[in-house]
């Protein structure tokens, strides 16, 4: 399978701090071989705390391991540390790099465009939210420069204007509404099973 990576930025850096990654996320990066890697730098942990702001613990009970029995219920790790497994493996397994929007477009079936999260940016990314549009933002113009147009996907909510035009956003070629919809049905069976289960183990 030829797997090509757009990346915006030709130097590669983590957003933010910490982060928890939970047991189904653990799965996915144990099937594609990083699990070992991230353990060596993360803290893997069965166990939910809770303390009162006097340091005194006020409950202690097992976290449900949903990746598997033999995984972590959850990790915590820096995630420049996290990055740093990912890109090296994204290396290491010859992925295709790229930066040109244009240039991904034009061999894709499906483009599952995200969203820009400003809450996220403690500092500048890009230079203005004009210029991001500019370069790869997904307009009507853009796609109706290709031979076939791919279907468009958005986890949303869309900053409109920004990673996509409404006129995208709203035409035959998204099904980002059926994607939104679809993906609140999945949450709520995935909660409806968990809270049926009597026991913490086993779960999904």
């Amino acid at each position: 399978v030829k797997v090509t990576l757009i990346e915006i930025s030709p130097v590669w850096y983590g957003v933010g701090h910490g982060i928890t990654l939970q047991g189904n996320a653990l799965k996915v990066f144990n099937l594609i071989g990083a699990f070992e890697k991230m353990a060596e730098k993360g803290h893997g942990f069965d166990w939910l705390e809770m303390y009162h702001a006097s340091g005194a613990q006020v409950a202690k009970m097992p976290a449900a391991k949903t990746g598997g029995p033999e995984l972590p219920a959850t990790m915590g790790a820096l995630r420049s540390d996290i990055q740093t497994v990912l890109v090296d493996m994204i290396h290491e397994l010859g992925v295709e790099v790229i930066s040109d929007v244009d240039d991904a477009l034009a061999w894709a079936d499906v483009a599952n465009v995200l969203r820009v999260q400003h809450e996220r940016m403690d500092r500048a990314f890009f230079p203005s939210i004009r210029e991001y549009h500019r370069r790869y933002g997904i307009t009507m113009e853009r796609l109706n420069r290709l031979d076939r147009i791919p279907l468009i996907l958005h986890p949303g909510p869309i900053n409109r204007g920004v990673e996509l035009t409404s006129e995208v956003a709203d035409s035959p070629h998204a099904a980002i509404l059926n994607q939104v919809e679809n993906g609140v049905a999945v949450r709520m069976a995935v909660l409806y099973l968990l809270a049926a289960q009597s026991s913490t183990q086993d779960v999904l």
